[in-house]
């Protein structure tokens, strides 16, 4: 993970050659995805959940929507587990928890705003 932003500044320091502080509002966002990540229960691999995703099978799944503004995703989860989904708003750093538990294949009511995440874990 980098900082692919510069300014000039008066030391005229460029973080990603030289390191130091971080402007604007990076830090905070680098900060939001590694807390994502570090909350993962292990390991991820990619897979396929009828949208393209990373996780642990019958566990965890993390999904990115980028740039797509979908308002409806269509899931493929294990039948006989039930888990919770939340959505990740990238953009402005939330994690919301969508009301009702999930399995098997269904449709998943998503705003339809670009870099947008799920995050579904086994309850």
């Amino acid at each position: 993970m980098g900082h692919g932003e510069t300014y000039r500044n008066d030391d005229d320091i460029l973080w990603w050659s030289k390191g130091g502080i971080l402007h604007g509002t990076s830090p905070k966002r680098i900060q939001f995805l590694r807390d994502i990540m570090e909350a993962r229960p292990g390991p991820i691999d990619p897979m396929n959940i009828g949208i393209s995703a990373a996780g642990i099978p019958n566990q965890y799944y993390l999904a990115y929507l980028g740039p797509h503004q979908s308002s409806v995703k269509t899931l493929k989860l294990p039948e006989d587990v039930q888990f919770k989904t939340e959505i990740i708003d990238t953009w402005e750093m939330t994690i919301e928890e969508v009301d009702g538990t999930f399995s098997g294949t269904f449709d998943l009511e998503v705003p339809g705003k670009p870099y947008m995440a799920l995050r579904i874990t086994k309850i």
